[in-house]
């Protein structure tokens, strides 16, 4: 498999913030409830309709499985902004480097890697790359030839902390979500039912 680049790599949390994507779910349960045919509604028990909408509305969120995760060392080159080459064209250098790529498993609902947590702004140094269809996140390192692992590992530990707290900052805002969710689904359902 050949290194990544940042172009391969994406903004993590970099969207809509989380808060306005749950809004808008919370929004639409009027319209749901409204389109739930009279005859269902006279046939089918309340549990059972809540049951079925909030199953449709609930959003899972981003879990790291992180253990264990793939890590591999590739080849690659860099270009070094801060080295000149002050031959004919006085361009940056490219040099000989060395990636440190690892793949973390995760579950949840991965729309939730393009919302960013209330109060945050997207983070410009979180960079990966999502596989929705795999389930999993990439993240890449490049250091020049010669560096030593501690210096990757010590990146990469730093990122995945950082990537958590972003996570965490997003449970506490699913677990509101759902905690209100459930209340307005119940309201709406009562409210529609009594009034055939």
């Amino acid at each position: 498999m050949p290194p990544q680049t940042s172009a391969d790599q994406h903004y993590l949390f970099e969207g809509s913030e989380l808060e306005d994507l749950l809004e808008n779910r919370l929004s639409s349960v009027f319209g749901l409830v409204e389109k739930i045919a009279l005859a269902e509604l006279q046939s089918t028990p309340l549990e059972v309709l809540q049951k079925n909408l909030l199953l449709q509305l609930t959003i899972k969120p981003l879990v790291l499985h992180t253990d264990p995760v793939q890590v591999s060392y590739h080849a690659t080159t860099i270009t070094d902004p801060n080295v000149k080459d002050y031959g004919i064209y006085g361009g940056p250098v490219v040099q000989d480097a060395e990636q440190l790529r690892v793949v973390i498993a995760f579950s949840g609902d991965a729309q939730l890697w393009h919302a960013h947590p209330l109060g945050t702004r997207n983070s410009m140094a979180l960079r990966g790359t999502v596989d929705a269809a795999q389930s999993t996140l990439t993240l890449t390192f490049d250091e020049v030839s010669g560096t030593e692992r501690r210096i990757f590992e010590r990146r990469r530990h730093r990122m995945q902390e950082s990537i958590q707290l972003y996570l965490n900052m997003q449970a506490e805002e699913l677990a509101k979500y759902e905690r209100n969710l459930v209340a307005v689904v119940h309201h709406d359902l009562t409210q529609r039912s009594q009034s055939i």
